[in-house]
């Protein structure tokens, strides 16, 4: 008897352009209690997504298991209640594989980018509404999917997905919409191109920590819905550690100029004097992805001075940097308390 060693077909291996139709089935979040309108039905949703797998070109791709990037396209009538209205969305997206086998892949995505609402609220036609201000609206998602090869070209995917959207309190009212689902759709790849055997030599990590200041700013709206709207401005300063070549933590301050405490105070029977008055200092813990030139943290702090206190004194920011020169970074933050959003801002940063 002879024996011969072959390779058996691997379908996860190669990097193309793909397409992904994706049907999604689920509901929305009620969050608050005048939210319990929206639950009557459970919703669907499209999602398209165009694709092109990385090829190990950069070391960063190869470290994170080659993962995917793309545009998706997102749809949904959301209940057809006509409150809500339909929603349109686009977002970058990227896959990061998790597990992988000959025939099986196990991902997670992350994306986020802009949705467009047809109906909002209006205190006469549409008064229910209170998840959604505005027509234009932050949209996030993330999904965690498996993928089944079907054949070298055509793979079944299904798994469970949230997709956030929200204002950031540009204009209330903003409860925002919180839509966990479950899914299932193909991936087509239409176009292979070969992963590069690229020999990158392993620099060396600095684990120096490095001091970033970001000076942000942002507008919002509070209640009764129709006011006026006010200014913020945040000075944030942060001492960021390498954990890893691209796993970063840090401990932050923020220094907070936010007018619409005025009004809140004012409210309360309290009249400031100087504008001094309504800075608030918070201290936070944050900890992060680095991927290329981009930085994505999740912060979690505390204030140690505030004296407008409706909000809880815990508060959370989701915050995007990115270099567009050697020690410049764009700035972005997303600031909320718990499930409620204080305020989108962006900006400037500079690290040393």
């Amino acid at each position: 008897m002879c024996s011969l060693t072959g390779r058996g077909q691997e379908f996860f291996v190669s990097a193309g352009y793909k397409i992904q139709p994706v049907l999604h089935y689920g509901f929305i979040l009620p969050h608050h209690p005048e939210m319990k309108v929206f639950t009557n039905h459970h919703i669907t949703g499209l999602e398209v997504s165009f694709l092109k797998s990385s090829n190990g070109e950069k070391e960063w791709q190869r470290t994170f298991n080659y993962p995917v990037m793309g545009l998706s396209y997102f749809y949904s009538q959301l209940g057809n209640t006509g409150i809500l209205g339909s929603v349109h969305a686009i977002y970058p997206c990227i896959d990061f594989p998790l597990i992988s086998s000959r025939s099986t892949l196990l991902a997670l995505r992350l994306g986020a980018g802009l949705g467009w609402f047809t109906k909002t609220f209006h205190r006469i036609d549409n008064y229910k509404n209170v998840a959604i201000g505005s027509h234009l609206n932050a949209a996030l998602c993330s999904e965690l999917s498996a993928q089944f090869g079907l054949s070298s070209y055509l793979s079944l995917k299904m798994g469970a997905s949230f997709i956030h959207f929200s204002n950031g309190a540009v204009k209330v009212p903003n409860y925002g919409i919180n839509f966990p689902a479950l899914h299932i759709g193909f991936e087509g790849t239409f176009k292979k191109i070969p992963i590069i055997p690229v020999v990158h030599q392993a620099q060396s990590v600095n684990f120096q920590p490095r001091i970033r200041i970001a000076l942000s700013g942002a507008i919002k709206e509070i209640f009764p819905v129709g006011g006026q709207q006010y200014n913020v401005l945040n000075l944030s300063l942060n001492g960021i550690a390498p954990v890893s070549r691209y796993f970063i933590s840090g401990l932050g301050m923020d220094i907070t100029w936010d007018q619409s405490d005025k009004e809140l105070l004012a409210r309360q029977g309290v009249y400031i004097s100087n504008e001094a008055e309504i800075i608030n200092y918070g201290v936070n813990l944050f900890g992060g992805l680095r991927i290329g030139k981009l930085d994505l943290c999740l912060h979690a702090g505390t204030y140690i001075y505030r004296k407008e206190k409706s909000d809880n004194i815990i508060y959370d920011k989701i915050v995007a940097s990115y270099t567009i020169f050697e020690n410049w970074q764009l700035y972005l933050t997303l600031k909320t308390h718990f499930a409620k959003a204080d305020y989108f801002a962006a900006g400037l940063g500079y690290q040393f």
